[in-house]
Order: structure tokens, then C-alpha cells, then sequence
């Protein structure tokens, strides 16, 4: 096969199922087969056609499938499962490998779910491909094992990408730290400590001034009284609520 760059995507139907499979097993048998032993590659992707066949059809409803095609001929093709926020599948054939192929499959992948409104993908991606993945954003979970078709359990690395745009997410998170940290210095015993001390102080040195006598304890009222409003506040503020706000607004 020849690259000619020019990849179409288009969804697949029925009338695909073949050339999905041969991509698939193609992708399965020549990408993996430094990273599973082959009984794991024949339960992956075997060589029963009526089986996967089957499984084809049945996952039909649940599953959305492109295919990049060069020319008429399939050179990958990638699946994802919107109910449960899955990227399931993307496999290029070998003869296009290392091509971008795939990130483009990826990239297709992402903009339909994004148009679904979902914001977030997960998958679980086979040792071979943990690279390439993370070289698309996705981040790794944990690393797991995959249950295949008929039970046998392959490694795997679970891994998930965040769908919405990074700045905004990045701006979000820096204003609900900033307005995290102002409610808590808002609240915190160090400010009220603060501003006790540098009350006491510049009515002290105010006081002195005038030669006032005994302008040191004479400064300690308005810190007094500065104390006694943060004590009093929350009851004379629940006292409000309760008293002249809520039975204003029934009224």
C-alpha cells in the first residue's frame, strides 16, 4: 500500500465488517506481537471470523466507528462507546503505521464525543500503544489488566483525557484556589490576630502623642471592643436571619 496523505473518515456500517476485522487483526498480530505472547493475540483478535462477526453486529448499537481510508482502502480505524465514556478502539494497519494515522483517528474520535457533550474519555490501552496515547494527553490511571472476549485477561494501562480545553480548565482551577484562600484568610485567627495588634499599636503610639497617662492600657479598648464585635457578629448575624430577614421576605 501507498500513503497518499490525502485520509478520508467516514463511518462505519455493516458493509464494513471486513475490512474492519482484517484491519484489526492485521494491527493486533503485527503492532503487539513484542508485547503478548501469542495466545493472548489469538484471543485479542483470533481467527475465528463468524465469532468476531458476531461481535461486530452486536456491539453495532452501543458503539460509534470510524474508519480513515486512503483511497478505497482502510487504513484504520477507531471506535468509541459514549455511555460509558470509552475510547474502545483505534488500530492502524501496518502498512501505515508511524503515518498519523492514528492521531488522526484519535483526533476525530475526540471531536465527536466533544460534540456528544462528553468530558472525558477512558480507555485501556495495550502495552504497545501507552506511549502513543500519552503522546495524545491521556494520563495514566492505574495499571490493570483487560478482560477479553473470552475471558482471558491481557495487561493493559487504563488511562483518561480531559475533554475540555486545558487553559480554561487551568484558569478555573487558579480562581477556586484564590477565592478558597481569601474565604479561609477571611476567616483565620492569624488576620484577627493581625489586626488586633496593629489596632493596639497605632493607638497606642496616637495616645502617646497626647501624653495621654497609662496611653498603653488605654489602648487595649478598641482592641477589647475589636474582639468582642468578631465574638458577637455570628449570633447578632443568625439573630438577623432568622428575626428580620426571613419574615421580611415571607411577607
Amino acid at each position: 500500500m501507498k500513503f497518499t496523505g490525502n485520509l478520508t473518515i467516514r463511518p462505519l456500517g455493516p458493509e464494513d465488517a471486513e475490512a474492519f476485522l482484517r484491519v484489526h487483526h492485521a494491527a493486533v498480530h503485527e503492532s503487539a506481537r513484542d508485547s503478548y505472547a501469542p495466545d493472548i493475540l489469538e484471543a485479542w483478535s483470533g481467527n475465528d471470523i463468524k465469532a468476531r462477526l458476531e461481535r461486530y453486529n452486536e456491539r453495532a448499537k452501543e458503539e460509534i466507528r470510524i474508519g480513515a481510508f486512503d483511497g478505497t482502502t482502510m487504513a484504520g480505524l477507531g471506535v468509541i462507546a459514549p455511555q460509558s465514556l470509552e475510547l474502545r478502539a483505534c488500530y492502524v494497519h501496518p502498512d501505515y503505521g508511524r503515518m498519523g494515522v492514528g492521531a488522526k483517528i484519535v483526533a476525530a474520535l475526540e471531536q465527536i464525543a466533544k460534540g456528544m457533550g462528553l468530558e472525558t474519555l477512558t480507555l485501556d490501552s495495550s502495552i504497545n500503544a501507552e506511549k502513543f496515547y500519552q503522546s495524545m494527553g491521556y494520563s495514566i490511571i492505574e495499571r490493570t489488566s483487560h478482560k477479553l472476549a473470552d475471558g482471558t485477561f491481557m495487561p493493559a494501562i487504563k488511562m483518561r483525557k480531559t475533554l475540555t480545553d486545558a487553559p480554561e480548565i487551568e484558569a478555573l482551577k487558579l480562581r477556586n484556589q484564590k477565592v478558597e484562600a481569601d474565604k479561609a484568610w477571611e476567616t483565620s485567627w492569624t488576620r484577627r490576630v493581625i489586626i488586633a495588634g496593629i489596632t493596639y499599636i497605632i493607638v497606642a503610639a496616637w495616645l502617646a502623642m497626647l501624653d495621654v497617662n497609662h496611653h498603653m492600657l488605654h489602648a487595649l479598648v478598641p482592641v477589647l471592643g475589636y474582639w468582642v464585635s468578631i465574638l458577637t457578629l455570628p449570633m447578632l448575624k443568625t439573630m438577623w436571619i432568622e428575626k428580620i430577614y426571613r419574615k421580611g421576605s415571607k411577607s
